[in-house]
């Protein structure tokens, strides 16, 4: 999903989210033929102001990706999910909001008698603070004139519409 807010100034004393659902698990996959299912892709956020996002507290922001489905019946030969991507955060104005872009971490399968080994069985990421799967924030107090990478084309362009990396 995408949550998009324009506004003069903005107080985030919660959180603003658009995270990735995780995957269901397979509880009885004895009669199965597949797989337990990926996590979804964490969305993106825009919040654009005229001032500041003012995170007061405990104030986040979140497009973190969904978890992998986990096969919960030992000795199953199909592998878990792969966790979602981490989404895209573009804040316009001045912040100091504390902003989460990690990724939803693989499912696991038990691979032995007494269900305490749980693997990823090659399914990853493995930790939602692998890079290959990390989102981006990106906090510009002048959206419409900045290029922070020197390519002509501005931030905002390159986060909203392009999907490239700004820096």
């Amino acid at each position: 999903g995408v949550v998009w807010i324009r506004a003069g100034s903005i107080t985030n004393n919660g959180t603003i989210a658009s995270r990735g659902e995780k995957a269901g698990d397979v509880a009885a996959p004895s009669t199965a033929t597949d797989g337990a299912g990926g996590g979804g892709a964490g969305g993106a956020v825009f919040l654009a102001t005229a001032s500041s996002v003012d995170c007061n507290g405990p104030g986040l922001i979140s497009v973190r990706g969904g978890d992998g489905g986990t096969i919960v019946q030992q000795g199953y030969t199909h592998g878990p999910g792969a966790g979602g991507a981490g989404g895209k955060i573009l804040v316009v104005g001045d912040t100091a909001c504390t902003t989460d872009t990690g990724s939803g971490i693989a499912g696991t399968v038990f691979t032995d008698g007494t269900y305490t080994t749980a693997v990823h069985y090659g399914a990853g990421p493995t930790t939602s603070t692998d890079p290959d799967y990390q989102g981006e924030a990106l906090v510009e107090p002048d959206y419409l004139g900045a290029d922070s990478d020197g390519d002509g084309i501005t931030d905002f362009v390159e986060v909203v519409f392009t999907g490239t990396d700004p820096l």
